[in-house]
């Protein structure tokens, strides 16, 4: 898993905007839950929470990365975020946090696979209950208070501290976990 490819949203997944100034995209690392591709550095869009002539926070939308995820009404999302802003016994923060999107809602209501990608990277560290399921979407950022104002892009160079976090840490939402 030495490589890192890059690739496009696809373009059926998109959401559509009316004001297609609003959209904003920043680049990300997915790791896909399918053993067999490779993480790759992906776009994703990011559009205004409110409709106002100044800037403010901004709804990232990792779900057009995640595969069988159930579609939302209303505001909600069927998917839920975990910040990491330091390394496992290392008391210093990281002066740009990561940010984990990882799907909570299946179309049929199942679990979603265990992310094999990131199964990989644990190794040994890998235990089943707290396994990350489905395509997993890690983005930067540089505001601690305010995440999803200031998006950042990721690349290969983060690749490292990511592989480091995620042997460090098992996934936020456990199997029979409140949202398996």
């Amino acid at each position: 898993m030495n490589q890192l490819y890059y690739r496009s949203p696809p373009l059926s997944r998109v959401a559509s905007s009316s004001n297609t100034g609003s959209t904003q995209c920043v680049r990300c690392i997915l790791f896909p839950a399918d053993a067999n591709r490779q993480p790759s550095v992906v776009q994703m869009m990011t559009s205004p929470m409110a409709f106002t002539a100044q800037t403010g926070p901004r709804m990232p939308h990792p779900e057009v990365h995640m595969d069988s995820i159930a579609p939302v009404v209303a505001g909600g999302r069927a998917w839920d975020y975990h910040i990491y802003e330091s390394l496992e016994g290392v008391s210093r923060h990281l002066s740009q946090p990561y940010i984990f999107f990882f799907p909570i809602l299946s179309q049929d209501g199942l679990p979603f696979p265990v992310n094999g990608s990131i199964r990989d990277i644990q190794g040994h560290g890998f235990t089943e209950h707290n396994a990350w399921r489905g395509n997993i979407v890690v983005g930067k950022f540089t505001d601690r208070n305010a995440p999803f104002e200031s998006f950042m892009d990721a690349g290969l160079a983060d690749l490292s501290i990511i592989r480091n976090l995620i042997r460090s840490q098992g996934s936020p939402r456990p199997l029979g976990g409140l949202y398996s």
